[in-house]
């Protein structure tokens, strides 16, 4: 009797437990977060006293909020109306702390200067990465987390976003529970919403837009199909890729006999007018800056087209470990199965998922027999494929649904050592870092020099830069030179007294051109100073002698000086005057 009563009492017992825990580590990250101030970190903790504790901590709580979500998505647990808000709340708090624990890549600090220089569009991508940054964080600081907080909030927003897709298409709200905690353990969405980058507002605005589009053919209202176009409006401002949306919304409509209907009604026609309306912005700037940006992302960026098999590989295996391997097999195996069935049953709402998931990436598959293709492009068809994923798991008609264990143990596996990977410059020491690598391509040492300075040097080189008035004892101008957009972005963030820093890239690399607009090597002004600034080490007689071309006298600065940081080691500097003005004809 007691044995029976403790057996049924487990689940509930568990529950509670669950609860109480991702509570618990919820409260314990948040606070020590706030009250450490690590929210005003730029990303190093070992800069601050105890930073190393504190990160340890935070990053604990971090991996314990994983694995309750985990069992929250495993385990039968209460209504999704107590779980999933708790879940989704201390998910959040989890990215929003390990945001500050890793310094900024180098897309991300470029994106932030966008944000600081406000503008309709940009070379690279249209605005929006810049537009949400600037409307999160309207003062624009330096601390990681706050450059971040876009990607974190886009990243909470897409979570409610997968519910109401998942729960408007299967009509089953455990579907949707289990989508939405399944989607926040991908790593993917986990971790690329701590990382500012344009795809996050793709994904948002794309999922945004089929749900309105759905919402619109169940009720045939204009006002839904132009906030559909409106939406997909937005994705466009955020990348190009989303002009084939359109298409994928097309399919279902030739594929569903109850949805053909629509073709000869106003409704997608609105809808696309919107669309349009929505695209003025990057349009505008386009008209009146020659069309960079369409003609850098369609035309400057490729490769002539030709059969490379190889690249075929490399996105089908990309696609799988940003899903997780066993999760993202198991999606496509299910979303193979629910697609075929949907079609011949006719099921408009698998259907619908079937068309928005396998569209994006058999395009892009497709694309990669003769382009190199980031995986991640086709990440707006991954949420399409979690749901008919965990639809496809229920036993009977109206059970409640149970993904596989081992995928999603899996996809929190791969989740938590990324989460633990951002760790690193935390707790393990550069050289250490510099000397791991050496040992596994003892060949590379500048490469090695070159990744432990991209690691672990932005606020060391940065706080050098700042005081490099009083170091030099500058009279004249002085410039700040980067071998490219990457770099000249990471020194204009991490050195609090540098608003300019010119890209040497110029002209050399289809990318960041966007520092041509800022400041072209041309407005460079004859006889000013400068520091040449690269991250690892370069062969001293090479260098000088081609900056000896362009400078009276150019000399390498020492790091090695009394009470430096020992991370400047990992840095090449050096110190030109007298610029003759023949920079931009470098080679």
């Amino acid at each position: 009797m007691n044995s029976s009563s403790n057996m049924h009492a487990s689940p509930r017992t568990h529950s509670h437990r669950t609860i109480a825990t991702i509570i618990a580590a919820a409260l314990i990250g948040l606070i020590t977060w706030v009250f450490s101030g690590a929210y005003a970190w730029r990303g190093y903790p070992a800069d601050h006293a105890h930073g190393t504790a504190i990160a340890v901590v935070l990053g604990l709580a971090a991996q314990v909020t994983l694995a309750a979500v985990a069992t929250m998505s495993i385990r039968s647990l209460p209504s999704g109306r107590v779980v999933l808000p708790l879940a989704v709340a201390a998910w959040t708090i989890a990215r929003l702390t390990t945001s500050s624990l890793f310094p900024l890549i180098s897309d991300e600090a470029y994106h932030w200067l966008w944000a600081g220089h406000l503008d309709l569009g940009y070379y690279d991508h249209p605005g929006m990465v810049a537009w949400l940054a600037r409307l999160f964080a309207p003062w624009h600081g330096e601390a990681a987390a706050l450059v971040r907080l876009s990607s974190v909030l886009l990243g909470t927003g897409m979570v409610w976003l997968v519910h109401r897709l998942a729960r408007s298409t299967t009509r089953d709200h455990n579907v949707a529970d289990r989508a939405a905690l399944l989607f926040m353990l991908v790593p993917l969405f986990a971790g690329g919403s701590m990382i500012l980058f344009p795809s996050m507002s793709v994904y948002f605005f794309w999922w945004l837009t089929i749900l309105l589009a759905w919402r619109a053919m169940r009720g045939d209202r204009l006002r839904d199909w132009a906030l559909m176009g409106l939406a997909w409006g937005a994705s466009t401002n955020a990348n190009f890729t989303t002009f084939m949306l359109p298409a994928w919304v097309g399919a279902f409509l030739l594929l569903s006999r109850r949805d053909r209907r629509f073709i000869l009604r106003p409704g997608p026609y609105v809808a696309l007018l919107a669309g349009a309306v929505g695209f003025l912005p990057t349009l505008i700037w386009n008209a009146t800056h020659d069309w960079d940006t369409l003609a850098f992302n369609f035309v400057r960026r490729h490769t002539e087209a030709q059969l490379q098999i190889e690249n075929v590989g490399l996105y089908v295996g990309g696609l799988l470990l940003m899903l997780s391997p066993v999760l993202g097999a198991a999606m496509l195996a299910a979303g193979a199965r629910q697609a075929v069935r949907a079609w011949r049953e006719q099921d408009r709402g698998r259907l619908f998922l079937a068309c928005m998931g396998w569209g994006p990436v058999l395009a892009f598959l497709g694309f990669s027999l003769t382009q190199e293709v980031n995986a991640h492009y086709a990440g707006p068809g991954f949420v399409p494929l979690l749901i008919l994923f965990c639809d496809s798991s229920r036993r009977a008609p109206h059970a409640r649904p149970r993904p596989p264990t081992i995928g999603t143990r899996g996809a929190h596996a791969c989740t938590a050592i990324m989460f633990a990977v951002v760790l690193a410059p935390a707790l393990i020491p550069a050289d250490t870092a510099y000397a791991w690598m050496r040992r596994i391509a003892p060949q590379q040492a500048d490469r090695a020099a070159k990744r432990t300075a991209e690691v672990y040097g932005w606020s060391a080189i940065g706080a050098f830069l700042d005081g490099r008035g009083e170091r030099f004892g500058v009279g004249t101008p002085q410039v700040l030179l980067a071998p490219s957009y990457a770099q000249a972005s990471m020194l204009m963030h991490y050195a609090r007294g540098v608003d300019l820093a010119y890209n040497l890239g110029e002209g050399r690399s289809p990318f960041g051109q966007q520092f041509r607009h800022w400041g072209p090597l041309s407005t460079l002004r004859a006889g000013c100073e400068a520091l040449i600034v690269y991250a690892g080490w370069h062969d001293h007689d090479a260098d000088l002698a081609e900056w000896r071309r362009h400078f009276d006298h150019v000399e390498a600065v020492s790091t090695d000086i009394a009470g430096a940081d020992a991370r400047l080691k990992y840095f090449t500097i050096y110190r030109g005057v007298g610029y003759r003005g023949t920079l931009r004809n470098a080679k």
